[in-house]
């Protein structure tokens, strides 16, 4: 997407999950850099009660929460960032850890549950957050991870003691977001730190400086002040909406997995390097090539990733969520990906892994990539096409046939737009019409281009009793009430 000097686009979220998201500059060739220096940050999409949400799982709604965005840096001589793209083509990494932009920060915290928000917005470093006595002794029984890039995990949340005492510690990737409560309770006036392990099974050839193993230093006070909800690791009500449960079957998943066994897949992309550029497939984004050309709208495909090379890379999908079903190379798949909504993870050096996505209403060209920042600037980017689902390599798994209903009252789910269709483009900012609640609301009830998210009052008492719309919003503060029966049912 581009907007030049002077332009304005009207983008529109659905946000129908709650979920930790973020956003940052993607120009092409130097988003490394952009990204680096701030165009970049944190979003919330919430649940909670007193937003207009539905409240949250797991005694979460009254656990104080702390943003918590990693990323390393380097400063030159007048303490200003640093980066020079020109220099890297493999990684860049920084001699310091910051947290919310602030250098190895001191928190004092309550002894009471906190919800941290980790996200890793660093160029190159992925990072292993374990916490520890002052004395470097991990304390993970204390911490269980509640949700990953596209929402909550299924109950039981994950303790994270018990993921894999040979890699201990929680893996965040690039671009990577997960949600972590830990209990302080019984740690009054004792010392902790947030430490970032090294691990060159799950991170190979991480430089590590003298710091780089630390990331927040924490002191426990003595007495309770604030909030102090009670985290309960087993209780998943109020039950959260998960949109990508609502269009996969347990069938669908079942198929999945057993063609994993047999060592399928629908489409295979090798990420390497070559003739000094990073590609996937031998080909980098530069070749204007289409590395996927024709995934139908609306079904399910098996992706196998592999690596070779001796790298890792962080790969993000745009446009879908998937799940994570089979990984090798690197102690194999972690209990905190298993079972969940995921738009990121971590591919092992000379290792494979194996993903389930499901992609939904949108057509068009969209992308997927290496999220370390230096090999995506430096080509390792490729374009997907989602097309009608009868022309798509899997039309067999989708579900054409169940949504005729919803072609008629909506924004027609099979022509849904292409992004760069003039309805969606950027105009001359001069062009546009105040940007008020009155505008807002035209967009949502006039020539509605959002109506699969947004359908109208008048669409919704057309709407047939036995079918439901999985991609409408819900838990949205002003939201219309959805049927939440699973799509599955009309499957």
């Amino acid at each position: 997407d581009l907007l030049c000097r002077n332009e304005t686009k009207d983008y529109l979220i659905p946000n129908n999950r709650p979920a930790t998201l973020w956003y940052h500059d993607h120009a092409i060739a130097i988003t490394a850099e952009n990204a680096y220096k701030g165009l970049a940050g944190l979003v919330v999409v919430s649940s909670k009660e007193r937003f207009g949400g539905c409240g949250e799982p797991y005694g979460l709604e009254d656990i104080e929460e702390i943003p918590f965005v990693m990323k390393d840096a380097v400063l030159d001589d007048q303490c200003q960032l640093f980066i020079d793209p020109l220099e890297f083509d493999r990684d860049f990494y920084g001699d310091i850890n910051t947290v919310n932009g602030v250098p190895w920060p001191h928190m004092t915290l309550e002894p009471k549950h906190y919800r941290f928000r980790l996200l890793t917005a660093s160029v190159s470093r992925p990072y292993i957050w374990i916490l520890t006595t002052a004395d470097g002794v991990p304390i993970m029984d204390r911490c269980w991870v509640v949700a990953t890039d596209g929402g909550y995990v299924s109950p039981p949340a994950i303790r994270l003691d018990t993921v894999d005492p040979n890699h201990p510690g929680l893996l965040v990737a690039v671009a990577e977001r997960y949600e972590v409560v830990c209990n302080f309770e019984g740690l009054e006036g004792q010392t902790l730190f947030i430490q970032n392990r090294m691990d060159d099974g799950l991170a190979k050839d991480v430089t590590f400086f003298c710091l780089s193993h630390l990331l927040a230093k924490i002191t426990v006070d003595t007495t309770v002040t604030g909030p102090n909800g009670q985290f309960d690791p087993e209780n998943f009500e109020p039950a959260p909406e998960i949109p990508l449960d609502r269009v996969l079957t347990e069938t669908d998943i079942a198929v999945a997995e057993a063609r994993v066994a047999d060592g399928d897949y629908d489409r295979r992309f090798d990420f390497g390097r070559s003739g000094g550029i990073w590609t996937i497939n031998g080909e980098g984004w530069n070749s204007a090539t289409v590395a996927a050309d024709d995934v139908g709208q609306n079904t399910w495909e098996l992706w196998l990733m592999r690596s070779g090379g001796g790298w890792f890379h962080p790969v993000h999908v745009h446009l879908t969520d998937f799940f994570v079903l089979y990984r090798d190379g690197d102690g194999g798949q972690r209990a905190y990906e298993r079972g969940t909504s995921k738009d990121v993870f971590m591919l092992p050096n000379s290792g494979n892994v194996w993903v389930l996505a499901r992609f939904g209403a949108h057509k068009g060209h969209y992308m997927f990539h290496c999220h370390n920042l230096i090999h995506e600037d430096n080509d390792m980017m490729r374009a997907m096409e989602i097309v009608d689902v009868e022309n798509g390599r899997q039309s067999q798994q989708g579900t054409a046939d169940q949504y005729t209903v919803i072609n008629n009252l909506l924004y027609s789910n099979w022509n849904y737009q292409d992004p760069l269709d003039p309805v969606y483009m950027a105009k001359p900012a001069d062009a546009w019409p105040p940007l008020d609640v009155d505008y807002v609301r035209d967009r949502l009830t006039i020539d509605n281009p959002y109506q699969i998210f947004y359908p109208t009052t008048a669409q919704l008492d057309e709407w047939p009793n036995d079918l439901c719309n999985p991609w409408q919003s819900s838990w949205a503060p002003s939201c219309i009430p959805v049927d939440t029966t699973p799509c599955e049912s009309i499957m």
